[in-house]
């Protein structure tokens, strides 16, 4: 009986690939959210060339189908999660080179702080880093007036926010798996005493 017990009280686990799911459905509502955004500014006040607004806003578009659609027919979640990690640092690494003088690199760390999750706290690090040298490498070769002051404080927050993301993701995951286990063992208790 106690083994029926054990079985029919089982911890129910976190599936890390719906947890995969759900941050990466979570990605494509936030660039379609930055996306708007970027249009609204874009024709407002143009922020980067018109021609290579037409040729990237396209792709972009493109982009967020083709992971829209990979999410709905249950590709390789693993997968997915490389192809969105490096498409969102190449999408905004392109926006820094075209839009150097402003400040559209914090777009970034929206994505950053929504998908710090995705690898773990070590993803959640190395992100960041592989950010903050190509963000270094574009700055300097397109010559913006950003000293080096500047560029260090910018890694640094990138770098930080990242870390503080992936753990906190880290500890709430910890955390609810210590509260099923306490529901678990709860309920175990009371059957034995009903028995």
């Amino acid at each position: 009986m106690a083994n029926l017990l054990d079985e029919s009280f089982e911890l129910p686990s976190i599936d890390p690939t719906e947890r995969a799911c759900f941050i990466e459905k979570t990605g494509v509502h936030i660039r379609w959210m930055l996306t708007a955004a970027f249009l609204i500014i874009q024709f407002s006040n143009p922020i980067v060339p018109v021609r290579i607004f037409y040729i990237g806003m396209p792709i972009v578009i493109l982009y967020q189908l083709c992971v829209w659609i990979l999410l709905k027919y249950r590709c390789n979640i693993v997968a997915v999660g490389y192809f969105t990690t490096t498409m969102d640092i190449l999408v905004s690494l392109a926006l820094i080179y075209f839009a150097a003088s402003s400040d559209i690199y914090l777009w970034y760390f929206v994505l950053l702080v929504s998908h710090s999750a995705r690898f773990g706290l070590m993803g959640a690090i190395v992100s960041p880093v592989l950010f903050s040298a190509a963000y270094w490498g574009i700055m300097l070769i397109q010559e913006a007036p950003a000293s080096y002051h500047q560029l260090l404080t910018r890694s640094l927050f990138f770098i930080i926010a990242g870390a503080v993301s992936g753990y906190l993701a880290r500890k709430e995951r910890h955390e609810f798996t210590r509260v099923l286990k306490q529901q678990k063992d709860i309920l175990v208790t009371r059957q034995k005493r009903e028995l």
